[in-house]
């Protein structure tokens, strides 16, 4: 461009010279290309910038390399990893930097490589590998490294995030209201097992706060501060509970999630899972659960992997397991299983004497305000019950104390037995003290019983009589767990 003259100069300075004809068009034409060509270049710079900004500021060490397996590329987290600049590896061999890398094979082969154990200064980490390829040929790889620490945050963050929102403890050993000599002895062997990780199997009739007692271990355990779920066999459909308890994947079962779903196992992981009911439990999921329980891995409905799972279990029951095990409604593998630490928690008759503290103490706490001798015509009640079985245990307690505080701001006149307790509770015999089943003799015999764990020979022993004659006495009594 530019006419002859422009020629003429341009080969006095030895450049080639091709004269083009030039118009308009061809002027308008070469701009555009020109400033689409600059607009190419400008928008690939951009791209790049980008994208080796993302992969600088990468949580996960990133390095690159290229068909010869030279290092192009080291972000940030590679250099904290490694321990080694990357202005200094920058066109050195991979292995250089960590010998047992998988960079070559894979530059070979053309193989993704997936989770790849490595060790880098005492330090253990994962590698991912994926191969760059253009036209069908390797021309490179990209490996992202993380350290197993990271990934175990990673992996407790997201089971967190998608655990129930309920998946805390509520209780602690506070919340139990006495019982004696019997419950601090109680309380004492739970504190012990709460530092350990064992699984426990609570026993004791409905009412007798198993679930309070489990949620008390977890929140004084180490697991404090992860889930405690619970999930209660008899309440869920068998066809529904092996779901509940492991979870399934997608199209596993119609009616599922689209995206499906984990079970109690995952949302537990790193705290405690409390099984109640755990007597009603159909035979088929209790060799599941066993195995989930001894291979600490939980394999969803419908998935080929398993997941592994750190999770503690707490299991209740007011079954005689024993007897279950005997008629073949319950595993034995199971039950010894999970009866490695047994606590149980005696009825409320062992400790009748102790029943009008304990309704004083659950009155404080449903009614801090209350006045202070707003208890007294309440325990002088409680005082008349006598031989009263309380069959519904400290849930029971808990309901008369409730009446109790509905009616006395505003009866009257002075609140009677009949006013706090069902006629069909007064049949069974809240009336005045009196006959052997109150002395001294049945509660020292009855504390015995339940504090050896239900055990005939063992509170004999301690009794000083003979295992025919504690027989005698206890059904003498109608005691219903002898």
């Amino acid at each position: 461009m530019g006419g002859g003259y422009i020629c003429n100069i341009a080969q006095e300075m030895g450049f080639l010279v091709f004269p083009v004809e030039v118009n308009r068009f061809t002027v308008k034409e070469t701009i555009h290309k020109a400033l689409s060509i600059a607009d190419t270049q400008k928008y690939a710079r951009y791209s790049q910038k980008n994208i080796d900004t993302i992969l600088s500021n990468q949580a996960e060490a990133v390095i690159t390399v290229d068909q010869d397996n030279e290092i192009t590329f080291f972000n940030k987290s590679a250099e904290k990893l490694f321990a080694v600049s990357g202005a200094d590896v920058i066109g050195r061999k991979s292995w250089n930097i960590f010998p047992q890398n998988t960079f070559e094979a894979m530059l070979k082969g053309g193989e993704p490589q997936e989770t790849h154990p490595h060790t880098v200064h005492g330090v253990d980490i994962v590698g991912n590998y994926r191969p760059v390829f253009d036209n069908g040929s390797v021309i490179g790889a990209v490996g992202t490294f993380s350290t197993m620490t990271d990934i175990q945050k990673k992996d407790e963050f997201i089971r967190k995030y998608y655990a129930p929102k309920t998946a805390q403890a509520k209780h602690s050993f506070d919340d139990f209201y006495g019982g004696g000599l019997l419950f601090q002895e109680l309380l004492e062997r739970a504190r012990c097992f709460a530092r350990t990780d064992e699984t426990i199997l609570i026993t004791g009739e409905s009412g007798t706060g198993k679930e309070v007692m489990a949620g008390s271990i977890h929140n004084a355990s180490r697991r404090g501060s992860k889930p405690f779920l619970s999930i209660n066999s008899a309440a869920i459909p068998a066809t529904l509970m092996e779901s509940e308890l492991f979870g399934y994947e997608p199209g596993a079962f119609t009616g599922g999630k689209k995206n499906g779903s984990p079970g109690m196992f995952e949302f537990a992981h790193g705290g405690t899972l409390f099984l109640d009911e755990i007597g009603e439990m159909p035979l088929e999921l209790q060799s599941k659960l066993l195995r989930v329980i001894q291979e600490k891995e939980v394999r969803r409905i419908g998935a080929s992997r398993v997941i592994p799972v750190d999770v503690r279990i707490i299991a209740a029951t007011n079954k005689d397991l024993n007897g279950e095990v005997a008629a073949n409604r319950f595993r034995a593998d199971l039950y010894y299983r999970l009866n490695i630490l047994h606590l149980h928690l005696p009825p409320l008759r062992a400790y009748t004497e102790s029943a009008g503290e304990i309704a004083e103490k659950i009155l404080r706490k449903l009614a801090p305000g209350s006045e202070p001798d707003r208890a007294a015509p309440l325990r002088a009640l409680l005082a008349k019950t006598g031989q009263y079985r309380w069959p519904g245990n400290l849930r029971e307690l808990e309901n008369i104390v409730r009446r109790y505080l509905a009616l006395s701001p505003y009866l009257s006149r002075s609140i009677k037995l009949s006013d706090i307790f069902e006629p069909s509770e007064l049949a069974e015999g809240p009336r005045e003290s009196g006959g052997w089943e109150n002395s001294g003799e049945l509660q020292k015999i009855l504390s015995t019983y339940y504090r050896m764990g239900c055990s005939k020979t063992l509170t004999a022993q301690e009794l000083g009589i003979s295992r025919s004659t504690l027989w005698r006495k206890l059904r003498q009594i109608r005691n219903p767990d002898s």
